[in-house]
């Protein structure tokens, strides 16, 4: 498996490939650049991220649910 991690708005969501051999050790390598994502959701805080096939083609697609939460009073809108 791959792991995805969202981040919150102007930084990078992070996509690490497994690179796990034959001797079992669970290692991951850092592939955000390599497989074009840098810029993917960069304006926007990632609230999830989910593996399916949404065009049903046997391929694993990435979806990520992405969004803002507006601050405009930090006294009152402390609680976000």
């Amino acid at each position: 498996f791959d792991l995805v991690v969202t981040n919150f708005d102007k930084e990078y969501n992070a996509l690490y490939k497994n690179k796990a051999g034959a001797s079992g050790a669970l290692t991951f390598e850092y592939s955000t650049f390599r497989m074009g994502l840098q810029g993917f959701g960069q304006n926007q805080t990632g609230w999830g991220v989910s593996w399916f096939d949404l065009d049903m083609d046997s391929h694993l697609d990435l979806m990520t649910a992405q969004g803002k939460a507006p601050v405009n009073d930090l006294q009152t809108d402390r609680e976000m």
